[in-house]
């Protein structure tokens, strides 16, 4: 059994042990019980979280170091996505205390007809990477295919 008082703990919940000149290092029951990503965030409205002012659409507090993180949709940076067949932002996140790594488009996207922007077509579910439908008013099928995401890290300036 290990001695936990001379454990030494880093702020992510990882101990190291020391016993002569072998170091073992682990992590804490606490860190192994909990999810390592975040799974979803609500942009539907954002809340304040724990002792902060500040509006968030995550908001999580380990209860042992008591560290915050936060992730805010900035409201306004969405765009919309035109077809050039080269990356392009669509939308932007404040994280503190937390970064994404991974992006799942699910439920709730909204496309436009062909012919013009009165065909819409919402509720569009791109968990699985392809929607299809029909614009009638266009006479041409419409769809997103092989949907891919990915996150790149800013400095924080516009």
């Amino acid at each position: 059994m290990t001695d936990l008082t001379a454990l030494k703990y880093t702020e992510e919940h990882e101990w190291v042990a020391l016993d002569g000149d072998v170091a073992t290092v682990g992590i804490t029951d606490y860190a192994a019980d909990k999810p390592g990503d975040v799974v979803y965030v609500d942009l539907g409205g954002g809340r304040g979280g724990g002792d902060s002012k500040a509006e968030a659409h995550y908001y999580a507090k380990c209860s042992l170091c008591k560290r915050e993180q936060t992730i805010l949709f900035i409201a306004g940076s969405q765009k919309t996505y035109e077809n050039s067949g080269s990356w392009q932002t669509i939308a932007r996140f404040e994280c503190r205390g937390v970064e994404l790594v991974d992006f799942k488009a699910g439920n709730g996207w909204l496309a436009f007809g062909t012919a013009s922007e009165d065909t819409e077509f919402g509720e569009i579910d791109l968990s699985e990477g392809d929607w299809a439908g029909y614009d009638e008013a266009g006479d041409a099928s419409v769809g997103v295919y092989e949907f891919k995401s990915q996150i790149i890290r800013g400095t924080g300036k516009k």
